[in-house]
């Protein structure tokens, strides 16, 4: 399945790890980041509290998915002081699995 760039894609959640480390681990030019996980998606919502991401509140009723549920999205978000931290957090993570230089 091609990708960014039209590269072969094999494993979403290899693109999206990728993506983190060559967009994210930067210093943001932004105040904040924001995460909005639906509600049911607890794998996304712990990831994003171990990274450091803080969670700001549910919007309800926010989206209808394609089945037709009413999706619930929690926001979470980085602001741009606690950065350096996440960082660092994100970095250490990424070399121990001797992807990130």
């Amino acid at each position: 399945m091609p990708g960014p760039g039209g590269a072969d894609v094999q494993n979403p959640r290899t693109t999206r790890t990728s993506s983190v480390r060559q967009s994210q681990v930067r210093p943001p030019s932004c105040r904040h980041l924001r995460f909005k996980p639906g509600a049911l998606n607890n794998h996304s919502r712990k990831t994003l509290v171990r990274i450091g991401a803080k969670e700001e509140g549910t919007f309800r009723n926010h989206m209808i998915t394609s089945t037709g549920r009413l999706r619930h999205s929690v926001y979470y978000s980085i602001i741009a002081s606690e950065w350096p931290a996440v960082k660092t957090h994100l970095e250490e993570k990424l070399s121990h699995l001797g992807r990130y230089n």
